[in-house]
């Protein structure tokens, strides 16, 4: 509506009109009333950051001051629905191990719980000595016949302690710089946290945001607390003119070298911004790509992990009852 020539008030009283939901509705007519209050969009956006964050506000700021508004929000909402679109993938390509996962959990439980107190007097009855996986299989229903619910305790105040944990800054850094190190899924979340900082910061400058102000919004973009430490600090050494491409040299673990070697060869020929929205394509396209090949990859490794596990218990439950078979012939 912006590009077509309606005004910004009118444009929320129309959206506010037809949204569907009753927060929207609210959203666009308090942003409404304060933009007929003579406040400018971006200041009003700034207002509710729980909805809007740097970026949005950041392009709507820049739009403001070159008067193409209507082109930057299509332009972010274009971007808003592409990394929804990311998100959603790795979302989903995490859901199916996820299943498996729980559902390999609640049959250990049900295993242990009720499977195994029925057989274990029976194995007590032998006269002959059990073979070594039977003892195991014996010793860990006893002992969770014994301290499940201490276990089970455990295992809930651990979970709660982890989350408060998480809290403390240094704490949820060093937690999310080992997650960077997992094979598969840290390779997954550094290339989408890289896309998502280029994208902010191409947009961003492209629409004449300067590089410190662009750098720091769109470091405030990534979720991951240390690579999110890293962009800031590399943001505020962009204040004292320092080139971008030997800044993201200094940390070579976050930022890549073709990365590195991109932004160095642009910032001389004054094209950053279409390079870093070229960068933030790549790596979209890469996990993307990733994503939809993550549960062929996991599956495999899921499906030998639960044959091992059930075939463990089948053995365990098989091998006395055969000696016991071979003893009585």
């Amino acid at each position: 509506m912006l590009r077509n020539g309606v005004a910004i008030n009118e444009s929320l009283k129309v959206l506010a009109s037809n949204a569907s939901s009753g927060r929207v509705k609210r959203l666009a007519t308090e942003l409404r009333k304060s933009v007929e209050g003579g406040r400018s969009f971006s200041a009003c956006l700034a207002e509710h950051p729980q909805v809007f964050d740097q970026t949005y506000i950041g392009v709507a700021q820049a739009g403001e001051g070159s008067a193409t508004l209507g082109e930057s929000m299509n332009y972010m909402a274009d971007w808003l629905e592409h990394r929804h679109d990311l998100r959603s993938n790795i979302q989903r390509a995490l859901l199916y191990p996820s299943i498996i996962l729980g559902a390999v959990g609640m049959l250990l439980i049900l295993i242990i719980t009720f499977l195994l107190p029925r057989i274990i007097p029976i194995f007590a009855s032998f006269k002959t000595e059990l073979p070594l996986p039977t003892k195991m299989l014996v010793a860990l229903a006893g002992f969770m016949s014994e301290h499940g619910l201490i276990v089970a305790l455990c295992v809930v105040a651990v979970c709660i302690l982890v989350i408060l944990v998480r809290r403390i800054q240094v704490v949820r850094r060093m937690l999310d710089h080992t997650l960077l190190h997992i094979p598969i899924i840290g390779a997954l979340n550094h290339e989408y946290q890289l896309a998502v900082y280029c994208k902010s910061f191409g947009m961003l400058y492209e629409k004449g945001v300067r590089v410190n102000e662009a750098s720091l919004t769109a470091a405030k973009t990534i979720t991951n607390s240390y690579m999110r430490s890293v962009a800031m600090r590399v943001a505020s050494q962009t204040e004292h003119g320092k080139d971008l491409a030997s800044l993201l040299g200094e940390y070579p673990t976050v930022f890549p070298a073709h990365m590195r070697a991109i932004t160095g060869v642009s910032e001389r020929s004054g094209s950053l911004a279409r390079s870093l929205n070229e960068i933030a394509d790549h790596y979209a396209k890469r996990v993307s790509y990733k994503s939809e090949r993550l549960p062929t990859l996991l599956e495999p490794l899921l499906l030998t992990a639960i044959g091992i596990l059930i075939g463990f218990i089948a053995i365990s439950i098989i091998l006395p009852i055969y000696q016991l078979s071979s003893s009585l012939q």
